[in-house]
């Protein structure tokens, strides 16, 4: 009599085939290549010459399947020889990694989002792990309706090439700048001390600007305009992150900062105290 417990992946429930706890004489693996017969049978917390009950197996199958190298494990008894067999179907090693459509120029750069390594086993939760890395950095270039796909492809030998293919969306383009809030200067003067400004009429020539959205630009600009305040005088200044307004049937967005300028500070006198005598290099000065 054959008795045959499949397990796909994760065991929920075990079936009765253990249930009468049946004598185990013999183990044997099968399909096994990562994992050597030695650890898989330190896995198993029993041996042979043992009665192993339902709980047992089950927690056996689930320590061999959380060592991460098997798609699917099958047991099976055979009454005949009182032997209990593990079958293995390994998970697929990849053999090739590429990305297709970002930063292909620049492969040191792409090894960066790459944290999967070429022979490493196909893990569908590093491959999800990198394809979102991936859209987050198209995503902060400006531009929306990215894409990354996953193509994988698995070789008649059993391994896999893995293509990640970044497939850009459009570009959003800054129509409106707008700061709330500004009294001691001039819109271009604010303007010009940061990155994401409006598009200007002919914005493709050289010198005009395109209006492009710089995303990653966008918090490091507030910072900008509140240097640009501080340096002149105004130390209470304070600017609020870029909020903006965004057209995603026409692409096209409006950015808006609020802007509290506060008091103007003067300097009207600078005291020096010398505890020791002045330095002859500022005598003169004085």
């Amino acid at each position: 009599m054959k008795k045959k417990l499949t397990i796909f992946p994760i065991i929920t429930a075990l079936s009765p085939l253990f249930a009468n706890n049946y004598i185990v004489s013999h183990i044997d693996f099968s399909g096994l290549d990562s994992l050597s017969k030695n650890s898989a049978k330190e896995l198993l917390g029993f041996d042979e010459n043992s009665v192993p009950n339902d709980s047992e197996i089950n927690s056996a199958i689930k320590r061999l399947y959380s060592q991460g190298y098997f798609d699917d494990i099958e047991v099976k008894y055979y009454d005949k020889n009182e032997t209990i067999q593990f079958i293995f179907i390994e998970k697929s090693r990849i053999s090739k990694i590429s990305i297709t459509g970002f930063l292909e120029n620049d492969e040191e750069k792409q090894k960066e989002f790459l944290k999967i390594k070429k022979g490493s086993f196909v893990d569908n939760a590093k491959i999800n792990s990198t394809k979102n890395k991936i859209l987050d950095a198209l995503n902060f270039t400006g531009t929306i309706d990215n894409i990354v796909e996953v193509h994988q492809v698995k070789l008649d030998n059993g391994t896999t090439e893995l293509e990640f293919i970044a497939r850009e969306g459009e570009q959003i383009i800054i129509k409106k700048l707008e700061f709330d809030g500004l009294k001691s200067f001039s819109h271009s003067e604010l303007e010009n001390q940061i990155t994401n400004r409006a598009e200007e009429g002919f914005g493709w020539l050289i010198g005009r600007n395109d209006g492009k959205m710089k995303i990653k630009e966008a918090e490091i600009d507030s910072e900008r305009i509140r240097e640009f305040y501080m340096e002149r005088g105004f130390i209470d200044v304070v600017v609020s992150k870029p909020i903006a307004n965004i057209d995603f049937y026409r692409y096209i967005a409006t950015i808006k900062y609020k802007i509290n300028e506060g008091e103007k500070y003067k300097i009207n006198n600078i005291n020096f105290d010398f505890i020791d005598e002045v330095p002859e290099n500022l005598k003169k000065n004085f």
